[in-house]
């Protein structure tokens, strides 16, 4: 899924959008009991409550690609009877009207799930009657071209409040208000078959989790038995080690500043919905372009064979920051807007290697603004 199909399902999960069927609620503890399991009719719950489940199904189709929101295919064997794609188009395919695969699916989410706090489940099936497209680009709300039908699921975090006084109207007093147990905004969730291409892919799913450096290997392998997809932060992680090279081959200053612009250039350049990606090769012609030498390279090849994997791509805007470029060193933490880095340069000043940077005056110092006086020694 893209973008833009991401966008067009969230903006329905609401009252009067899509219809959605009745939402199963399961209530898990950290022994991973299930302590209730219910159906409850969306549209019979009260306003205030509606408004909380509608909030937290959405929540799953939030965030950024690459870094909440993950495109899972499954192999081949897993869509064979009783493999896990399998299980859940069962699943799927009964609309979530049969309690036997709904009790077989929440079982087996209990006992595998690498959860070990209270959490809470939600799932719903949904319907959406997708729209044509003028000429123009605009959607024909009243012409629909097919039915979407899916399965959404969202599992949020239960934690014990502390108690705390308050006021009460009621006794028109300060109370003390005893501990409560309070659901989160969803952790993890998934949203099976993927609306790949406007359209139901059951060969695809697609995953959430809140935070990007916690994509969850034991859940995916457990949900979907799908190769585990490197998370941002182990992306990042993963483009840095090939970066930086060994002691002896360690990149330049200028080289850097060159793979950053022409990464930099080419997400600018993207029209696409689709991001743009880099693999060892694409890395491989970006450093060759900096000027960074052939054994380098070489070196930097392997580097990723082994951080990130040789069949494997990375997201060109989880390695690098398109906004502000950072310069560390001892004692020393720099920002510079990445649009300014033309104001940034190198140079030997009495036999000390320094990092230049023009500014304009005055500039603030801790919220000063100031200028540099020239003459002091006179």
């Amino acid at each position: 899924m893209n973008k833009s199909e991401i966008s067009e399902l969230r903006k329905q999960i609401k009252k009067g959008g899509l219809v959605l069927s009745d939402v199963w609620c399961c209530y898990v503890d950290s022994e991973k009991n299930r302590v209730f399991t219910q159906k409850e009719p969306l549209e019979m719950l009260t306003e205030e409550k509606s408004d909380e489940y509608y909030a937290r199904l959405k929540k799953v189709l939030s965030g950024a690609l690459g870094k909440n929101l993950y495109n899972l295919d499954f192999p081949d064997s897993e869509e064979a009877e009783g493999g896990r794609q399998h299980q859940l188009w069962q699943l799927y395919k009964s609309k979530l009207d049969d309690v036997a695969l709904v009790d077989q699916f929440l079982d087996k989410l209990t006992r595998e799930a690498p959860i070990d706090d209270h959490y809470f489940v939600m799932m719903v099936y949904g319907a959406y009657d997708v729209p044509g497209y003028t000429g123009n680009g605009e959607a024909m709300e009243d012409a629909s071209e097919s039915v979407y039908d899916f399965m959404l699921c969202s599992i949020c975090p239960v934690k014990q409040t502390r108690p705390f006084l308050s006021y009460d109207p009621y006794v028109n007093g300060m109370e003390n208000k005893v501990p409560d147990w309070e659901v989160g905004q969803p952790m993890t969730g998934f949203l099976f078959p993927a609306f790949n291409d406007r359209a139901d892919d059951i060969h695809s799913a697609l995953y959430y989790v809140s935070k990007p450096g916690e994509v969850s290997k034991e859940m995916i392998e457990s949900l979907f038995g799908s190769a585990v997809p490197l998370s941002s932060v182990a992306e990042r992680e993963g483009f840095n080690q090939v970066m930086s090279g060994t002691p002896g081959t360690m990149t330049g200053f200028d080289e850097m500043v060159s793979v950053q612009e022409q990464i930099m250039d080419m997400i600018a350049e993207n029209d696409s919905e689709e991001a743009v990606m880099l693999d060892k090769e694409k890395l491989s012609d970006i450093m060759k372009t900096a000027g960074i030498s052939e054994p380098v390279i070489e070196e930097a090849r392997q580097v990723y064979d082994d951080n990130i994997g040789s069949l494997r791509e990375v997201m060109a805007e989880n390695v690098i920051d398109v906004k502000k470029i950072r310069f560390q060193s001892t004692g020393i933490d720099l920002r510079v807007d990445a649009e300014h880095m033309d104001r940034v340069e190198t140079r030997t000043v009495e036999g000390r290697r320094c990092l230049l940077v023009f500014v304009d005056e005055p500039f603030d110092m801790n919220g000063v603004p100031v200028i540099i006086k020239e003459g002091l020694d006179d």
